[in-house]
């Protein structure tokens, strides 16, 4: 088992973290080279995609609120 990993990438979005986690954010995840593994991803901030003049072209989630998915 892993503990939760979070990762940022401040150029994809202000304060933007990826969270992989198990059932809750706060729970360890298993991870396996082989199938079957589980783990749960938390999108914190707002994921934004911009074109080359920094204008936002798409905008995944809302700033404040958390995307989840399993």
């Amino acid at each position: 088992m892993l503990e939760p990993a979070k990762i940022t990438t401040p150029i994809l979005g202000d304060n933007l973290a990826l969270t992989v986690h198990g059932s809750s954010v706060d729970e360890a995840f298993s991870f396996s080279t082989e199938a079957p593994w589980n783990a749960s991803l938390t999108l914190q901030s707002k994921l934004n995609s911009r074109n080359t003049n920094g204008e936002i072209l798409v905008a995944i989630g809302t700033a404040g609120q958390n995307l989840s998915t399993s």
